[in-house]
């Protein structure tokens, strides 16, 4: 009778273990649909970051044209030497917004995969006309 019961139990162990519910095969097809949807995910998330970027130059690109007018109205008041520094500030914080505004035309016209390549240039644009705008607030001081 014992040995009935060990062989019993012997057999319950091995049908249990080759039929648990989790632990299912996974299959190529599986692998494949994963692979796809993180693939996806991953396009979804760069295009919001993409449009992302895209939203942060363009406030950059407004806010250089407001405070560009602002400036030239100080520069068109000013008189003498004062008048000729405040003017090649403004030239130069100027140029550096046309440049910002040509990495942010490329950057919205590049492709998905070429995009990631231009943000470098963008991000550096964005740096200079930063500075360059500092340096023109500083002669206006």
């Amino acid at each position: 009778m014992a040995r009935l019961a060990g062989l019993f139990v012997v057999f319950a162990l091995v049908l249990g273990c080759g039929a648990t519910p989790s632990s299912p095969k996974t299959t190529a097809e599986d692998l494949q649909k994963k692979a796809k949807e993180t693939a996806d995910a991953a396009a979804k998330l760069a295009q919001e970051k993409r449009v992302e970027l895209q939203k942060e130059a363009q406030k950059q690109l407004d806010d250089a044209d407001r405070q560009l007018k602002d400036w030239k109205e100080k520069v068109d008041k000013a008189t003498g030497e004062a008048q000729v520094k405040l003017q090649k500030a403004y030239d130069d914080a100027k140029s550096k917004r046309e440049d910002l505004a040509k990495q942010v035309s490329d950057f919205n016209k590049a492709s998905a995969e070429g995009w990631e390549k231009l943000k470098e240039g963008l991000d550096k644009a964005g740096r200079e006309i930063g500075a360059a705008f500092k340096k023109a607030a500083d002669e206006f001081k």
